[in-house]
């Protein structure tokens, strides 16, 4: 007896897939992205084309942005293993159909958390400071604590953050040209006589703080 029932193969079922995005498109298997995920978009792409899904539909099934969706099925980032569930049920499949005949392994997405014992942290980068530099700020913390400023008595005098104030005393941060001149007053000194002898000079200037006078 010949079998009357369609012989069309289910694409969850095979992975010779066309290459084809859900809008028809060729499908680009993306650089250092494993065949496996590269399959799996090509499921479920195929899938979208025959229901007629769009991607902004697809989304809104998923309650994502059709954004994250399309970098997923377009873009070639991994499939997010919270999706595959709601996914398959939206394309009329299940989870273990979709990923038949796969090896499909979620990859590991950023970088390791700190409590990851594969975490490496950054050696902290060195400072370039200028040796003249560094001497006007010596100067500059002397004058300050021989008179009893505060980072915050000196920011408020600037009007500036006190931030701005601490990175500069720690040597984060050069000494802004339009400081010279307020600091100088405040300190009972010139600028000239913060300078003298470092042969100081902004190693970039920058727009002055419309603040200071």
């Amino acid at each position: 007896m010949n079998d009357s029932r369609s012989t069309t193969p289910d694409p969850c079922a095979q992975n010779l897939l066309p290459r084809l995005s859900h809008s028809g498109r060729p499908l680009r298997r993306h650089p250092h992205e494993p065949e496996a995920h590269f399959l799996l978009r090509a499921r479920v792409c195929e899938l979208m084309r025959q229901l007629g899904l769009t991607l902004k539909a697809t989304a809104r099934a998923l309650r994502i942005h059709p954004s994250t969706l399309r970098a997923s099925i377009n873009r070639g980032q991994q499939l997010p293993p919270a999706w595959l569930a709601k996914l398959a049920a939206c394309l009329g499949t299940t989870r273990d159909a979709l990923l038949e005949g796969l090896d499909w392994r979620p990859r590991r997405c950023g970088a390791p958390r700190r409590d990851d014992p594969r975490f490496v942290p950054r050696p902290p980068k060195p400072r370039t400071e200028p040796p003249s530099h560094a001497a006007v700020r010596q100067r500059l913390c002397a004058l300050m604590e021989s008179q009893g400023l505060t980072h915050r008595t000196v920011a408020r005098a600037l009007r500036v953050h006190r931030t701005a104030v601490s990175l500069v005393i720690q040597g984060r941060m050069q000494l802004p040209p339009a400081w010279l001149q307020p600091l100088s007053a405040m300190l009972n000194t010139t600028p000239q006589h913060l300078v003298e002898g470092t042969q100081w000079v902004p190693r970039r200037a920058g727009k002055p703080n419309k603040h200071v006078h």
